[in-house]
């Protein structure tokens, strides 16, 4: 079976995965409806609509560590499950306006509560990276991470 990828954006999408651009949220809603669609990358605008409540299984947030708390609990109720993906000790999205005590904060950030890293009890800490070399690894999971994580060999 093909993976049938949508990508809410104008333009043509060139390269080997079968993405299709669409631009028009009726259309992608009509596509998503009659179960055309089995992935749907999107901004917080298309999530956010109404007419998506609850149109999907899961929506996953990618770089919650930077995405406003704000934007995943407008956008949340397009998922009937959600999944938090990011990385907390990264900088945070910058703010151009003012919040609400305590809303200022990034998903994750929230959802964390001021540890480091993802407790066993909230989440799962991806514990290998495959971008550092192991001495720079060493000393990001020594100041940021609690030690908890280590690069790959290569």
């Amino acid at each position: 079976m093909e993976l049938r990828a949508v990508h809410k954006q104008r333009g043509q999408y060139e390269g080997e995965w079968g993405i299709e651009y669409v631009d028009d949220y009726a259309a992608i809603h009509r596509k998503r409806a009659a179960g055309e669609i089995d992935v749907l990358d999107a901004t917080a605008w298309c999530w956010a609509r109404p007419d998506f409540e609850q149109s999907v299984d899961v929506l996953i947030f990618d770089e919650a560590g930077q995405m406003s708390l704000s934007n995943v609990l407008a956008t949340c109720l397009a998922g009937r499950g959600l999944i938090l993906l990011g990385d907390p000790q990264q900088l945070e999205q910058p703010l151009q306006s003012s919040h609400p005590e305590g809303s200022d904060v990034s998903a994750l950030a929230h959802l964390l509560d001021g540890d480091e890293t993802m407790p066993p009890d909230k989440g799962l800490l991806l514990n290998s990276t495959y971008r550092l070399h192991p001495e720079i690894a060493r000393f990001t999971s020594e100041a940021y991470y609690a030690g908890g994580v280590t690069a790959q060999p290569g």
